[in-house]
């Protein structure tokens, strides 16, 4: 198995995953929530290269996209540990400097993605409405507003996330990406 699909389908169980955390927000808190939070961090990290592989035209637009992403979810991902195994305060601007970095990938990879035609455009879409969205709940107050808009910006991104990793996955090989046969190998 190419390192490819397994990123494809690091992204699509970050999706599954992503839904599953928002059943914990309307389960009375059942399911281990840290451990979703991190599993999701890595699983997305660790998928991010997939996206930009099929859509090198994007060039470094693209890519500025792509670390902003993976920036925010190492930021997301260290202030979970901290908030969950330490006694640590946790100052505010850095879970938002996390937000704004992930705003901006969005944005920026979203764009990049509706516009490279390799990814269904709605893919790009939903990442934008996501960032946006995890954004707005990010800044008002606790409380149900909060908790829609929240889960509206998880439903988005994992969607999003869904789309490309199915894509990532279903998409064949291409011919640069094929190994060269030679006429030893034949024998």
């Amino acid at each position: 198995m190419k390192l490819r699909t397994l990123q494809g389908w690091a992204l699509l169980i970050n999706a599954a995953v992503g839904l599953i955390d928002i059943a914990h927000i309307f389960n009375g808190g059942n399911i281990p929530l840290f451990i979703m939070d991190e599993v999701l961090a890595l699983l997305f990290i660790f998928g991010l290269p997939a996206i930009g592989e099929l859509q090198p035209k994007t060039g470094h637009l693209g890519q500025v996209g792509l670390w902003c992403l993976g920036i925010a979810a190492g930021i997301a991902f260290v202030v979970m540990l901290v908030f969950h195994f330490s006694t640590a305060e946790v100052n505010t601007l850095i879970p938002l400097s996390s937000a704004i970095f992930f705003l901006v990938g969005s944005v920026v990879v979203g764009w990049v993605t509706i516009r490279a035609h390799v990814f269904t455009a709605a893919i790009g879409w939903l990442l934008i409405g996501g960032g946006i969205l995890n954004l707005v709940s990010g800044l008002q107050p606790v409380g149900l507003v909060t908790t829609i808009l929240g889960v509206m910006s998880v439903v988005a991104t994992s969607a999003a996330f869904a789309g490309y990793g199915w894509i990532i996955i279903r998409r064949p090989l291409q011919r640069q990406d094929m190994p060269e046969v030679t006429a030893d190998q034949h024998a």
